[in-house]
């Protein structure tokens, strides 16, 4: 894992289409005045989830002008990691682009506690 909605494979980054996870050295508020390691949370949470899959399925979506793959993945079981990002509060559902995230009006998002993520949308990074 390269951080919370990035992975790499074979040597080729694929940023997940349609969520947004704070980045790996990202700090976010915990509801009760501190903070938390949320990027580095999601990053872990991430591997977690598909390093048990030992096999990923990657849909392409589309290239960024940088020629990165941005795709919608699955584990070996058929379970999308995009929208379980998004649904264990990892990640926000990102309208990514210029596109409406992918998750939109189909899932809400899991909020843990007062720890759920909120990811800042840039769209200069995607």
């Amino acid at each position: 894992m390269i951080d919370g909605d990035t992975i790499e494979i074979r040597g080729e980054r694929i940023r997940l289409h349609g969520v947004d996870a704070p980045e790996s050295w990202r700090g976010c508020e915990d509801g009760d005045g501190g903070t938390y390691r949320c990027g580095k949370e999601a990053a872990y949470a991430l591997d977690s989830s598909v390093a048990p899959s030992r096999h990923i399925r990657c849909e392409l979506v589309e290239r960024t002008r940088y020629k990165r793959r941005v795709s919608i993945c699955f584990r070996a079981d058929g379970r999308e990691v995009n929208r379980w990002l998004v649904e264990s509060g990892n990640a926000a559902d990102w309208p990514c682009c210029g596109k409406a995230g992918h998750l939109a009006r189909k899932v809400r998002p899991a909020v843990r506690g007062a720890r759920a993520v909120r990811a800042k949308r840039n769209a200069s990074s995607c």
